[in-house]
């Protein structure tokens, strides 16, 4: 017997079908990287030292934002050569 999906599992899954391209923000004067789907989210989670979920009224994560990021990432970005010592 089929039976039709609930309201409910119907929306979670056009939203996991949506697939919205990543958005990748840096501001420079606060050293913060933002990677999004394009979805808002004003809820915050902290995942790890300088690392930050957000999320929506449902608790979709919208977001992850990167705190300190050139502090965080130029090791795996810039040869050593090129590091500030």
């Amino acid at each position: 017997m089929i039976t039709e999906p609930d309201e409910e599992v119907v929306a979670k899954a056009s939203i996991l079908d949506s697939e919205p391209d990543l958005q990748i923000r840096y501001y420079e004067d606060t050293d913060t990287l933002v990677l999004s789907g394009g979805m808002v989210g004003a809820n915050g989670e902290t995942v790890a030292k300088d690392l930050v979920a957000m999320s929506d009224d449902d608790g979709w994560v919208t977001s992850i934002v990167l705190e300190h990021a050139a502090e965080l990432l130029r090791p795996y970005l810039l040869p050593k050569s090129h590091q500030e010592e």
